[in-house]
């Protein structure tokens, strides 16, 4: 019984052994073809998140550029204002 179960195992080892030579070519395929992907694939990312960043930095900019410039015309019109009404009062004054 014994000497069955080991022509059976030999049987068996040299079946996996001979479909895993035939496969290995396609693995190998599959995995170039993954590796040659997966890289261009990976640096195209990180250069598309860096543009993402730049934009959203960019519009960022121009927002807060944009509320600074209303914040200085808004407080060049209050001392216009603050001015002007100095000088009346120093008018009333004299």
């Amino acid at each position: 019984m014994s000497e069955y179960l080991d022509i059976i195992e030999t049987a068996i080892d040299q079946g996996f052994m001979e479909a895993f030579q035939m496969i290995l070519p396609y693995l190998l395929i599959i995995f170039l073809f993954i590796v040659v992907i997966s890289f261009p694939l990976a640096i195209l990312s990180k250069k598309l998140d860096k543009l993402e960043e730049e934009r959203k930095q960019k519009i960022w900019d121009q927002r807060h550029r944009r509320r600074d410039q209303i914040y200085f015309e808004e407080r060049e019109k209050y001392e216009e204002r603050k001015r002007q009404k100095r000088q009346e009062q120093k008018q009333k004054r004299s």
